[in-house]
């Protein structure tokens, strides 16, 4: 009984903080948005892909608490539920989703070659369809946070 009223507690000090997901925030803009945000006093989400320990280091030093690292591979529809399901779970809610992820590889103009399907379909699926996925995934959390609608 006592960890159920410490788990609403801490829910109810994270709603009137507000929770921020950055994707793609262990990177070098996404670093820079998730401490903004938890010194705006944001509990915040740093979603990775490969960089699980720089996200998790960086959550550990963000100002305040609650903050978490946590896996959120834009690419990947199912995965990126189950972060919607992770939020919904830890925080009940999503206030501000920040699709911060990105790819790219620099190739010289004159060489199409190096610019491969696979090369275009990563950059496309990750910087198009991915924060797409992304809103798809949150959506009920933000709704229901802004709207009213009942959460997840």
């Amino acid at each position: 009984m006592k960890s159920a009223r410490k788990k609403a507690s801490q829910k109810n000090a994270q709603s009137e903080r507000g929770v921020a997901v950055v994707t793609g925030g262990a990177g070098s803009m996404g670093t820079i948005i998730c401490g903004a945000l938890a010194r705006e006093g944001m509990c915040v989400v740093v979603g990775y892909n490969r960089s699980a320990e720089k996200a998790k280091t960086l959550a550990a030093s963000l100002p305040g608490s609650g903050h978490a690292a946590l896996h959120s591979p834009v690419t990947d529809s199912p995965a990126l539920a189950s972060l919607a399901a992770e939020i919904a779970s830890r925080y009940g809610f999503c206030d501000v989703l920040v699709n911060c992820a990105g790819v790219t590889r620099f190739v010289p103009h004159g060489d199409l070659d190096a610019l491969d399907d696979s090369l275009i379909e990563n950059i496309l699926s990750t910087n198009v369809r991915g924060p797409f996925a992304t809103v798809r995934a949150t959506q009920r959390g933000t709704d229901a946070r802004t709207v009213g609608r009942p959460g997840w």
